[in-house]
């Protein structure tokens, strides 16, 4: 064949956001859109129905406060509201990042997904971090004219970052349109979860954020949401295996029963938490608020901890989590199992003619050396995949711990080539 026939194969590799002890991890750009409607904390109609308020323990201020602070600090975090009755311009507005700003937010607009949208898809494509991600939290359902369909086309069909989207509402008429537009919105590109409870939220949140870093969630998400509840005066131990450079860990209460006491031990010494605070209202002076807003911020309110602790990733390590007798309600936890581990294309060619076989090589690595831990690549379903435009290519694990592979390259133009190593719980 001649040169007009040849094909351009442009490598793209995800690499996740650890490196090798000693060098920078790479930055998030996140956008959090953080519904503000009045539907959240009053009650609306719907289809002949009064739909009560649909996140009167505000679990959407929650998880934002905990996202807040288990995010890198070399993200870039963006709090984006909806903004007005569908007439002004624009149809967002910020909110600065704090958590007075978060615990103070205003719910005086309509649901405007597409303005939101618009502005968060243009924040994260014009973004130069190689990792991204939307957030979406909200009761789910547009007041414009806007089909599914149409939200997901604001974002397009192949966005460069990821979905997220946490969908609160109690009322089974709003958890079906909830579905049809969040689940349009992740199709393909993320994760969506409905809570109705803090139970819920720290079991799917931290499995939802554990997949998105590329990490382990603990307990395992399969065991159901009652193996993440601790009981006043119990505790749970977490063995962690090599590799995890960072633990990242959640406690909130279950009923808003007010604080609660928790120790985090790594071995015998006890680790102070990085964060802990309530979802309440900070309410702006000369305000009053009235109605189901004024119950929904009476106390008490859903306490909450974070701890993010550094982990030597050289060697195992024996952790323990233990929730006070004093604790007033059963308490959820989450940890996420950060590992130091990275994606590494070794060979491929850069071109190729149309019929030509292309050989790949790559490893996952390990402080720059070959990763070659067998228990690891035996278990949670371990494998490893060549993707070319639609095709798709298991790859071999030889003696060495190199994988290999080949795929054809059957049509003209430039293609994206991507070497994927998954498991149950992540994906580099």
């Amino acid at each position: 064949m001649n040169a007009g026939r040849r094909v351009c194969v442009a490598l793209l590799l995800g690499v996740i956001s650890w490196l090798a002890q000693g060098q920078a991890r790479a930055a998030t750009e996140i956008v959090l859109v953080l519904d503000n409607s009045c539907s959240m904390v009053n009650e609306s109609e719907y289809g002949g129905e009064t739909i009560p308020p649909a996140d009167p323990d505000r679990l959407s201020v929650l998880a934002t406060l905990i996202l807040t602070e288990l995010r890198d600090p070399n993200d870039s975090f963006h709090i984006l509201n909806f903004n007005g009755n569908g007439k002004e311009e624009p149809q967002w507005r910020s909110l600065p990042v704090g958590k007075d700003s978060i615990r103070g937010i205003d719910y005086d607009s309509m649901t405007l997904f597409r303005g939101v949208t618009a502005e968060a898809n243009r924040i994260l494509r014009s973004s130069k971090e190689e990792r991204r991600l939307l957030v979406f939290v909200t009761d789910g359902m547009p007041s414009e004219r806007l089909t599914p369909g149409e939200l997901r086309g604001i974002l397009g069909e192949r966005p460069p970052f990821d979905v997220l989207a946490i969908g609160v509402n109690r009322s089974r008429q709003i958890l079906e349109a909830q579905e049809a537009y969040l689940g349009e919105l992740t199709r393909g590109v993320g994760t969506y979860f409905q809570v109705t409870d803090p139970a819920e939220l720290v079991t799917r949140f931290t499995k939802a954020y554990a997949a998105q870093l590329g990490s382990k969630p603990f307990p395992d998400p399969e065991a159901g949401a009652g193996a993440a509840l601790l009981k006043p005066g119990s505790a749970r131990d977490v063995r962690v295996g090599k590799y995890v450079r960072e633990l990242l860990v959640v406690a909130t209460t279950t009923d808003r029963s007010g604080p609660f006491g928790a120790t985090l031990l790594r071995g015998t010494k006890p680790v102070v938490p990085s964060d802990e605070g309530d979802s309440g209202c900070v309410v702006p002076p000369g305000v009053r608020y009235v109605g189901s807003l004024a119950r929904s911020c009476e106390p008490p309110h859903d306490h909450y901890k974070v701890w993010k602790v550094p982990n030597d990733p050289g060697k195992a390590s024996n952790w323990r989590l233990t929730v006070d007798s004093g604790a007033m309600s059963p308490v959820a936890f989450g940890f996420i199992l950060r590992y130091e581990l990275g994606a590494e294309v070794l060979a491929a060619p850069a071109r190729a003619r149309v019929g030509e076989t292309i050989p790949i090589e790559a490893r996952i690595n390990y402080r720059g050396q070959t990763f070659d831990d067998e228990e690891f690549f035996e278990s949670d379903g371990f494998e490893a995949w060549a993707v070319l435009g639609e095709q798709r290519v298991l790859l071999k694990r030889g003696d060495d711990s190199l994988f290999r592979g080949a795929l054809r390259a059957e049509q003209r133009g430039v293609r994206d080539l991507q070497v994927l190593f998954s498991n149950r719980w992540m994906e580099l």
